[in-house]
């Protein structure tokens, strides 16, 4: 028996803990954006010394600055790797995730990671308190001050990116990001009295949206990868019992080529030496 045969065993008994392969994409998910973000910053900081004739442009790689921009690359391209490497043997990730517009191998491997298994949750409602999204007579959730959170920090922090890719990259969940919010506005019209960035503001119903898109993407996944591992489901609590209008085909949101996303999925990410 192989050890990702063993660990997709162990993952699929109910009730289990994170899966040790699951654990360590985690972690590695979680340094991806840690090194992307550093990048980014020190990107930027070549660019004001470019422009203040510290640095001259066109020597900037053969610098000590952009042989540091290049290890920082390369480790954000290594890292790249070893997520494509975990997907393949990730069936979701092939059957639906890769067509997905919006999401990329490493918020794939990240969420895929986050979750384990779909076994760990019986319903989505489970699922969403997991991502930090459940709602108590009708508000979000929040940590209290000195008690420790009830859900997944970092997978809170993963649904959010999820949420902005979606409206950057647009796609099916775009459009329905852009209905959530259409309602929003409906229910809530902007008025002289509200403030900006306040309750009910356009900052705060775009918040709204941006959740209800994610919630809206975590019952897909719920449904789709359950089917996939023989497991049955079951509608969520809004639907089953206060009978609200049942949720859409998950297929109809996988829109993107298989080959495209197999292809993305294998090459490596371009690498930026230049400040400009």
């Amino acid at each position: 028996m192989s050890e990702n045969e063993a660990i997709r065993i162990t993952a699929a008994v109910p009730g289990s803990t994170l899966p040790r392969e699951a654990q360590i994409i985690r972690e590695l998910v979680r340094s991806y954006y840690d090194i992307q973000r550093i990048r980014v910053a020190y990107n930027n900081r070549l660019k004001r010394m470019v422009r203040d004739g510290l640095v001259l442009e066109e020597a900037l790689a053969e610098t000590h600055y952009g042989l540091e921009l290049r290890r920082l690359s390369d480790a954000e391209d290594s890292l790249a790797k070893r997520f494509a490497a975990y997907l393949k043997e990730q069936p979701i990730w092939e059957d639906w995730l890769s067509r997905v517009r919006g999401i990329g191998p490493v918020l794939a491997a990240g969420i895929i990671a986050e979750i384990g298994h779909p076994s760990r949750f019986e319903t989505v409602s489970k699922l969403w308190a997991f991502a930090g999204l459940a709602v108590r007579n009708g508000v979000a959730c929040r940590r209290t001050r000195g008690e420790k959170a009830k859900w997944s920090p970092g997978f809170k922090v993963l649904c959010w990116k999820l949420a902005h890719s979606f409206v950057l990259q647009g796609g099916a969940y775009r459009k329905e990001y852009e209905r959530f919010k259409a309602h929003e506005l409906e229910l809530h019209p902007q008025t002289p009295d509200i403030k900006p960035g306040g309750k009910f503001s356009l900052a705060h119903l775009d918040l709204r949206a941006q959740r209800k898109v994610v919630k809206l993407f975590l019952s897909h996944l719920w449904q789709r990868w359950r089917e996939l591992e023989g497991l049955p489901t079951r509608p969520p609590y809004a639907i089953e019992y206060l009978k609200h209008t049942s949720l859409s085909d998950p297929a109809r949101f996988a829109t993107k080529p298989a080959k495209a996303a197999r292809k993305k999925a294998t090459a490596p990410r371009r690498k930026r030496l230049k400040a400009g």
